[in-house]
C-alpha cells in the first residue's frame, strides 16, 4: 500500500467535504438505515 503526504489545508477540506477513513481502516458499509437504527436504539436505552 503506497502512502502520500497531503498538506494540512489539503486535510481540513477533506474532513468538510467528505468521510475520511484512515488508512488502517476498513470500508464504511454502513447506510444510513442502519445508522439511524442504531442512534434510535442508543436513545430509546436499548
Amino acid at each position: 500500500m503506497a502512502y502520500k503526504s497531503d498538506t494540512i489545508a489539503t486535510v481540513i477540506k477533506r474532513l468538510n467535504s467528505q468521510h475520511f477513513l484512515p488508512a488502517i481502516q476498513r470500508e464504511f458499509v454502513w447506510n444510513t438505515d442502519k445508522i439511524i437504527s442504531l442512534f434510535d436504539s442508543i436513545m430509546r436505552g436499548y
